[in-house]
């Protein structure tokens, strides 16, 4: 299993850490191929205690110049166990003009290799990882490959071990790769040499696996020459213990409703919106703002946090909007089971935003509180339908946005705020289930042989 986000690493999205987790329950053995300690830049110690003690993990270097240049320069401190290590933050909070050009030098190195590197600066890991793998295939008799992505290197490794190896190779899409509307491609020439890459591993890879239907769909509209079969739809999901053993706030909390949104606000999310809609019903309503509290929790992107604050400022917020920058998964979820209502946000303009559904959502369905979802409309907001799990608004319909604040702010004021979800149809979800059908697609291939 090949994947460059792995602990003691922050990983954006634990699916390959529960395939792991479970797999063994259906007669696999999963190995994983991920990168030296020494080329984490982010580390969240909380993640260690999701991996079973039986996994083996093979590391191969990668050298990942920030994280090496942050070593030299001594800026890397260990922390405790349920904290998670931001680098480059600690380097943003000292004040000298000495940490000041260590984030200059950085920043620059960084910038450099997103404008060479193609697909992402982690191609560097590229050739390391592909003699580590294959010294693994042959003395530990490796039967199958599976690479997730993002980071697309990591299919890239998966090709080159299946060309060198002969053995089968399912390549898992956690995102698209290409017509994906949260990236960039940096110029023409990038997009092209992306989608030739991109177009091979379609070819080459024996299964491709997304998240979403949405997304196979638009794989199948791309790569006509792929068979329909060969694409198959496995869900992100939640996995209930997760949610065993945090930490419950005891304090009294039926004084103000909590609003809490937990992860990364990147551009064009509707947050801005979302606040001013706050802000408009707050002039109205005093007893509101008196009795509501909303935390943003992760890292915002720059010109998003330019908005957020100057709709704070326009409508004086200061004591109701929380921010707290980037924390550990076991802090995130305990933000998640303290709060009345969960916030899902996600980019609502660009193409193929219909396919995107956050993993988010699946932790949010764990901690089993309402959800506000303010997205658009496909995969993600029928999940949030179907599975009865609170309401779904258009970021440009601010007058139902309106319309359900007000719904929930009355219906917890009168201590009615519940939902019913539908674990009927939310049970297709589980973790264990989904990786039942990864490990039917690995049987099957095996039986190919």
């Amino acid at each position: 299993m090949i994947t460059n986000e792995f602990p003691p690493g922050k990983v954006g999205n634990d699916r390959i850490i529960k395939f792991a987790k479970f797999l063994p329950h259906f007669g696999w053995e999963p190995q994983i191929l991920t990168i030296a300690r020494c080329g984490i830049t982010e580390f969240d110690y909380s993640l260690e205690s999701n991996v079973p003690d039986n996994i083996k993990v093979w590391r191969a270097f990668y050298p990942n110049f920030e994280a090496l240049l942050i070593r030299v320069k001594g800026l890397l401190k260990k922390k405790t166990k349920n904290e998670t290590v931001q680098i480059t933050e600690e380097c943003k909070q000292v004040s000298s003009n000495k940490c000041s050009l260590k984030r200059a030098i950085i920043s620059s190195i960084k910038f450099i290799l997103k404008k060479l590197l193609i697909p992402e600066e982690l191609i560097t890991w590229f050739p390391f990882a592909i003699f580590k793998g294959v010294r693994v295939c042959h003395k530990n008799r490796i039967n199958l490959i599976f690479s997730s992505a993002p980071f697309y290197t990591n299919h890239l490794i998966g090709l080159g071990i299946k060309m060198l190896t002969g053995k089968k190779w399912v390549a898992d899409y956690r995102n698209l790769w290409i017509d994906n509307p949260l990236r960039k491609h940096h110029s023409i020439f990038h997009k092209k040499i992306e989608e030739g890459l991109d177009r091979t591993i379609m070819k080459r890879a024996n299964k491709i696996v997304v998240i979403t239907e949405g997304m196979r769909n638009s794989l199948i509209r791309r790569y006509p020459f792929v068979s329909k079969d060969k694409i198959i739809t496995i869900d992100n999901g939640y996995d209930l213990t997760d949610f065993r053993e945090l930490k419950i706030d005891k304090e009294d909390n039926s004084k103000t409703l909590s609003i809490t949104y937990t992860g990364a606000i990147y551009r064009d999310y509707p947050t801005p919106e979302f606040l001013e809609v706050i802000g408009e019903l707050i002039n109205e309503r005093q007893d509101m703002g008196k009795r509501l509290k909303i935390n943003l929790v992760g890292p915002i992107k720059q010109n998003e946090g330019l908005k957020i604050k100057e709709v704070i400022k326009k409508f004086n917020l200061f004591e109701i909007v929380f921010f707290e920058n980037q924390v550990s998964r076991q802090k995130a979820l305990e933000y998640q089971i303290n709060s009345h209502i969960l916030l899902l946000m996600s980019a609502g303009r660009g193409i193929n935003t219909s396919t995107v559904v956050p993993g988010k959502l699946f932790d949010y369905i764990g901690a089993e509180k309402p959800i506000i979802a303010i997205i658009p409309d496909g995969d993600c907001a029928r999940i949030v339908r179907e599975g009865n799990l609170g309401w779904v608004v258009d970021a440009n319909n601010s007058s139902k946005m309106r319309d359900i604040i007000l719904e929930v702010y009355q219906k917890w004021t009168n201590d009615e705020l519940k939902i019913t979800p539908d674990w009927d149809y939310l049970k297709r979800f589980d973790r264990r289930n989904l990786t039942g059908r990864l490990a039917y697609i690995f049987d099957n291939l095996i039986r190919q042989n």
